[in-house]
């Protein structure tokens, strides 16, 4: 017999105490996955390996892709969007310390671009596109902190037939990335 037959042979010996057939075909899947991974393949360590690769979340499956009416979707117009590290009017990002202040820079570029407004998710994407620096959509969220300083405020805008919850920035924002007001105020 082949070793390929044999590490099937074992891993339907493993599973036949499952009694339910939709839990019996899952846990068989799940078991020569891991037997095929494993690099010993005698029966008994499959045996033995079995609960932990049942319970083990398997490699190489990727996170889902955001759907059209998540809220991690960005938005058409925001993804053809085309920004420039030197907005002209806008202060340089390197001086920018900061992670509030890069937000805001975002979304004063975007809003000179008549986007008025931008998700977590859609900060954090152009971010990346643009500057090709990682900051999550959850940090993101700490724009929060800002909102009674008068930096930015949190609204619903519509897109399509779709409600997104976006940043928008206030005047406040507006003046903290403003090259004009930043060489005033030295």
């Amino acid at each position: 017999m082949s070793n390929l037959q044999a590490i099937v042979r074992s891993a339907e010996e493993a599973v036949q105490a499952v009694n339910d057939p939709d839990l019996r075909k899952i846990a068989f899947q799940e078991v020569l996955r891991h037997r095929l991974m494993s690099d010993d393949p005698s029966p008994d360590r499959l045996r033995e390996g079995a609960p932990a690769a049942l319970s083990r979340k398997p490699k190489g499956r990727s996170s889902p892709v955001p759907k059209a009416n998540s809220q991690t979707a960005i938005r058409p117009e925001v993804t053809a969007l085309d920004l420039s590290p030197d907005e002209t009017s806008l202060v340089p990002w390197g001086t920018l310390s900061a992670d509030w202040r890069k937000f805001c820079w975002i979304l004063e570029a975007a809003r000179l671009r008549n986007i008025d407004g931008l998700t977590n998710s859609e900060i954090s994407h152009l971010i990346d596109k643009v500057f090709r620096e990682s900051k999550a959509p959850e940090v993101v969220n700490n724009l929060k902190v800002q909102i009674k300083k008068g930096m930015v405020k949190s609204v619903v805008t519509k897109s399509g037939d779709r409600d997104y919850r976006v940043w928008k920035i206030l005047a406040g924002g507006i003046k903290e990335v403003t090259a004009k007001s930043a060489a005033a105020d030295k």
